[in-house]
């Protein structure tokens, strides 16, 4: 029987997402009949009450990110003592913030914020306040005196010592080079060093078991240097000419969106080469290149060196609805799963916990789940997510409780099946292309998502958001008032030479600071605006990536300003639907100001259909389903609460969408994607 063998180097115990991942892919290739095998890295150990249903192999030394679980030498145990003494200032610094002494230093810096936010108490304010104000004191003394001996220093001396500098740069001028560009000299040489040991250890894989003609290799995690290491063994074994090879690439290579590539393909020339290299010198063997979303392959694709086909994320069987709580269960429970990192958004949590305390969560109907374990290796680094753990963990339990640990995958699964809401902050740069477990996860478990707007994790949700606000009157939940065409409405624009931008109904936009507004008179009794347009072909084909911002600001009959929301649009996924914003009209409301600008560029776009409807709802209405997309972190507590606020309603929307994602993503259509890809190409080589 062939074997499927899948190789995670970044697999270093029980729990945690690329494990997750690979129990689910071997389960899968098991039900379609292969051989599955499981290669880790070294540290890897299975608990005695664990066991695993297929061979483990702990066999690589460096993981994805480089590093190596064990100390080789006295560097080595100086790095380890490093981190663990930076790990520790930075703890006893978080933990600072919140006490006694850190109002110290508060009352030193922003003594009229310390002064607001109250002392610890009377006597600690009659101790603390004139230390502050004799450092104070003492630091204006030294300065002062530094002011008047600084004339001394003439210019004779200075430029003795300049010349004795001068000679002293030339004589070490070896040494200063190297130390000027150790980061760089230690990058190459760490490179050099994971791609003889990635070969290496691949080699030692294939000695303890032979791979032969129609056997499977997934690599779900590789890095360019990773994939150096492979070709290296490649060349030397001929023996394993018919076995075939998948490579998933899961992290961006470009940062921001389309528009603006071009501008950074000067600095991807080093990877372009690795991979012709990698391409031209295994053309005898057969590899296939992947990605997990459609904006990565775009952008590998663009590279020209390969083609990158998309796969989709294998979420576990086990990881369905299950029959959420009524509407009046209390409390509610928001997760955030995932561990804790500031590209995920972990330092927005804290707000968002003391926004809703007095509303929801003294009352009992509210509880946050946080998975709050630390990955990374460099706590300074990371001191925002440091902090706000500790922040975290300072509220009571019942209301927050903070998971410290790496969770294993039956734990994992519990938070998540028990969860009602998902809030998951990610920032939207990071996450344009990349795709996030966590997210499909709680779509397949049918959980209700916060998520950010502009970027895959909104995308995900785009057409059944656009659809149901489409279908808000065409399913009698709303009853149009007044619908008015982009052409019909007087229009304003601060883009240069364009003071009128819309003409033969397309509408201009440009960036945030050349937006294109229009004012309207609200109508008598409406309680909703909303606002769709779809993208031209032109801003489709020139400006790939493209998202429009939607702001919307409410005004008394005296001009005074009510409210303020906004929203980011895409065109979607399947664009079914035309994007659509809506937005609540507050009750005093007379005016509406509704602006439209490039989300992320600073170029014009045009837009076409534009329509803007009043609308009249019985009751209160929600503003999307399944999930709610933020278009900055400042809206995050609101988009909680606009779910919470409505919560029968999402907790619906977000059951019947996860039947669709499920369908999307599992391991089993993943399995059959990449064995069905290896069988084609192996019959294009037979029959020709």
């Amino acid at each position: 029987m062939a074997k499927f063998v899948l190789i995670d180097h970044s697999i270093r115990g029980i729990g945690g997402h690329y494990y997750e991942y690979a129990i689910h892919v071997l389960q899968a290739a098991q039900r379609a009949g292969y051989d599955s095998v499981l290669v880790t890295n070294r540290q890897f150990e299975i608990p005695a009450d664990e066991g695993a249903p297929w061979p483990v192999l702990p066999l690589f030394r460096y993981d994805f990110w480089g590093l190596s679980g064990r100390i080789r030498s006295g560097a080595g145990r100086y790095r380890l003592a490093r981190s663990w003494f930076r790990d520790r200032v930075v703890s006893r610094t978080a933990h600072g913030v919140y006490s006694r002494l850190g109002y110290i230093w508060l009352l030193h810096r922003q003594p009229g914020k310390a002064v607001a936010l109250g002392a610890p108490g009377v006597a600690w304010l009659l101790i603390l306040f004139p230390i502050s104000y004799v450092v104070g004191l003492a630091r204006a003394v030294a300065r002062v005196i530094i002011a008047i001996l600084k004339p001394l220093w003439s210019r004779y001396p200075r430029s003795i010592a300049r010349a004795c500098r001068d000679f002293g740069a030339s004589l070490l001028s070896p040494i200063v080079i190297v130390f000027r560009y150790r980061k760089e000299l230690t990058g190459w040489l760490d490179e050099r060093r994971r791609v003889r040991a990635f070969a290496s250890d691949l080699a030692a894989l294939l000695r303890q078991m032979p791979l032969s003609r129609g056997d499977e290799v997934f690599i779900p995690t590789l890095s360019p240097v990773d994939m150096l290491g492979l070709l290296r063994c490649l060349e030397r074994d001929e023996s394993i000419q018919g076995v075939t090879w998948h490579l998933l690439f899961r992290r961006n290579i470009y940062t921001g969106r389309e528009f603006g590539y071009s501008r950074q393909d000067e600095g991807l020339r080093k990877l372009r080469k690795s991979f012709l290299d990698f391409c031209s010198k295994s053309s005898r063997h057969r590899v296939f290149f992947y990605t997990d979303t459609d904006a990565l392959s775009f952008q590998y694709n663009r590279l020209h060196v390969a083609h990158f086909a998309t796969v989709p994320i294998p979420v576990s069987r086990e990881i369905r609805p299950r029959q959420k709580r009524a509407a009046t269960g209390l409390p509610l429970k928001v997760a955030y799963l995932g561990d804790a990192r500031s590209e995920k958004g972990y330092q927005h949590l804290p707000g968002v916990a003391e926004d809703l305390w007095w509303e929801y969560g003294r009352s009992g109907r509210l509880q946050f789940t946080l998975q709050s374990n630390f990955m990374f290796y460099r706590p300074e680094h990371q001191a925002s997510v440091v902090v706000a753990r500790q922040h975290l963990q300072s509220f009571v339990p019942t209301y927050v409780t903070v998971i410290p640990r790496t969770l294993k995958s039956a734990e994992y699964r519990e938070v998540l099946l028990e969860a009602d809401v998902a809030l998951l902050p990610y920032d939207r740069d990071n996450y344009y292309a990349r795709s996030s477990g966590a997210v499909v996860e709680c779509l397949s478990a049918g959980v209700p998502v916060v998520v950010p707007a502009g970027c895959w994790l909104s995308e995900l949700l785009s057409d059944a958001i656009h659809s149901y606000r489409s279908g808000l009157t065409a399913g009698g939940l709303a009853e149009t008032m007044s619908s008015m065409d982009g052409s019909m409405m007087k229009w304003f624009s601060k883009i240069p030479n364009h003071p009128l931008p819309i003409v033969d109904g397309e509408l201009m936009v440009g960036g945030q600071d050349n937006q294109s507004s229009t004012e309207l008179k609200v109508l008598a009794n409406a309680t909703h605006i909303r606002a769709s347009f779809r993208f031209t072909d032109l801003a489709l084909l020139a400006y790939p990536g493209s998202f429009v911002r939607i702001d919307a600001e409410f005004k008394t009959k005296e001009l005074n300003v009510l409210a303020h929301d906004s929203s980011i649009l895409g065109p979607g996924t399947h664009q079914t639907a035309p994007p659509s914003a809506l937005f609540s009209v507050p009750p005093d409301a007379s005016w509406v100001r509704l602006s439209m600008s490039n989300a992320f560029g600073s170029f014009p776009i045009t837009l076409r259909d534009l329509r803007v409807a009043f609308l009249s709802v019985p009751g209160d209405c929600p503003l999307s389903v399944v999930g709610v997309a933020y278009s900055d972190p400042g809206k995050l507590t609101d988009s909680l609460r606009e779910i919470l606020n409505h919560y029968p309603h999402y907790r619906d929307s977000a059951l019947s969408f996860a039947e669709t994602i499920a369908g999307r993503h599992n391991p089993d259509l993943l399995v059959r994607q990449l064995t069905t890809r290896s069988k084609e190409a192996h019959e294009e080589r037979v029959f020709g």
